[in-house]
């Protein structure tokens, strides 16, 4: 076996040792937070959790929640978890060492996120004392209300932005991706999961999927992004579709989820070409590789396939000196 062979191995090796590493704090946090929420919110077998507004659901970690703690370490900086819901990226950050902030805009959220990782923690014996200080947790979204670090600087090494952008309009987004860029170190990284165009893909009828392909040709905003209002969203019986309902099967409220009043959905040119403007290189633009809903969109995988729609977006990039 030559060098590269043996150290591809080695590669794949660390990246599978990780994998079970997060998947077993993984199931540990769920466990815990099953503690203090609703039985109904807990949904899929407690591999996913309803958000407490209603406008989506917070999913296992990924890949990218690795890429994101190592720059952290690397750089000797704090991160920056950017919609965090209840934490479970946050989690991860702390347990591997790092320091590291969570936003949201609900304050339920973070009062379970801070509570949650103390369990994790206690229930796992940890001797680190400095990891129940590590984290903390702001009220804040985008745009324009990102806190800054700790740090002299007031900047962070990498900021984690997963299935949130969405929820934004196109000049929202543009400032905030700015404001993100501001935060950053240079040479900071930032990792976004988004919504595709294909993730639409939850309907009833083959008419439904075309009506979305010819819309997503022919009307693009500014940001190459397509807006979508709530009331075509629930025109097209978009059952599962975490704007519409959290789950069709489990209602975890007994009321109908009021989700946002639009999304805006992406793919990979078009999301790398707005990062771009905004100050960043960028490192990754892949599609359809659902870090976020690994093993989740397995049913829209079809209008991708018909369409050319991707279902989800991701983005790395690296902030570059201004």
């Amino acid at each position: 076996m030559g060098v590269g062979s043996s150290g591809d191995a080695d590669a794949d090796a660390e990246r599978a040792r990780r994998e079970v590493e997060r998947r077993e704090w993984d199931a540990q946090f769920m466990a815990c937070l099953s503690l203090l929420l609703p039985e109904s919110m807990l949904l899929r077998e407690g591999t996913m959790v309803a958000t407490s507004n209603r406008t989506g659901m917070m999913m296992m970690s990924n890949t990218y929640t690795d890429d994101w703690v190592d720059t952290g370490l690397r750089l000797d900086k704090p991160l920056l978890d950017v919609g965090c819901a209840y934490g479970l990226n946050v989690m991860h950050a702390v347990r591997r060492g790092a320091r590291v902030v969570g936003i949201d805009y609900e304050d339920r959220h973070l009062t379970v996120a801070a509570q949650a990782i103390k369990d994790v923690l206690a229930a796992r014996n940890t001797q680190n004392t400095a990891m129940f200080s590590a984290f903390e947790f702001k009220h804040g979204r985008l745009p324009s209300q990102l806190p800054p670090s700790d740090t002299p600087d007031g900047r962070y090494a990498s900021v984690l932005v997963s299935e949130v952008i969405h929820f934004l309009t196109c000049d929202e987004l543009k400032q905030s991706l700015r404001d993100i860029r501001n935060l950053l170190v240079t040479h900071g990284t930032m990792y976004i999961t988004a919504i595709g165009h294909g993730a639409l893909g939850f309907f009833e009828s083959e008419d439904a999927k075309r009506r979305v392909a010819e819309k997503v040709a022919q009307k693009r905003n500014s940001c190459g992004a397509v807006e979508w209002q709530l009331s075509e969203l629930r025109a097209f019986h978009v059952e599962q579709c975490p704007s519409v309902s959290v789950d069709s099967t489990r209602p975890h409220t007994g009321k109908e989820p009021i989700g946002p009043d639009r999304w805006q959905t992406f793919d990979a040119p078009t999301l790398s070409r707005a990062v771009a403007d905004a100050g960043f290189r960028i490192l990754k633009a892949s599609e359809d590789e659902n870090p976020s809903y690994s093993g989740f969109h397995t049913q829209d995988d079809s209008v991708a396939k018909e369409f050319g729609l991707p279902c989800h977006v991701a983005i790395v990039a690296e902030a570059i000196p201004p």
